[in-house]
C-alpha cells in the first residue's frame, strides 16, 4: 500500500467539507424550495395580486439563483471555492436579515 492509498478517504478535513457542502445546499436549495411552503399563506396576505403573479415570485427566484451560478462559476474561479462559499454565506444572511425589515 502507497502512502497516497493509506488516507483514501481524506480524513476529518474531508468530512467536514462535505458537511459544509450539505449545510449549503440545504440553506441554498431549501430557502428556494420552500416556497411551496408560503404560496397559500402569500395567496391569502395579497389576494389582489392573484395566482400567476404570486407563482411568479417563486420563479424568479429559483431563475436569479440559476442565472446567479454564472457570476458564482466566475468569482469561484479567481478567489477560490471557500471564499467564494463564505463571500455567498455572508451575503445570504445579509439579504435575510435585510428582508426581515
Amino acid at each position: 500500500m502507497s502512502d497516497s492509498d493509506s488516507r483514501i478517504d481524506g480524513g476529518g478535513a474531508a468530512w467536514a467539507r462535505v458537511v459544509a457542502l450539505w449545510f449549503c445546499c440545504a440553506g441554498t436549495l431549501g430557502l428556494q424550495y420552500a416556497f411551496g411552503a408560503l404560496y397559500v399563506d402569500l395567496l391569502v396576505e395579497f389576494p389582489e395580486a392573484g395566482r400567476g403573479a404570486t407563482a411568479a415570485v417563486g420563479g424568479i427566484c429559483v431563475g436569479v439563483m440559476d442565472a446567479g451560478a454564472i457570476g458564482a462559476g466566475l468569482v469561484m474561479a479567481k478567489i477560490g471555492e471557500r471564499r467564494c462559499c463564505m463571500l455567498g454565506a455572508a451575503l445570504t444572511s445579509a439579504g435575510l436579515l435585510a428582508s426581515s425589515y
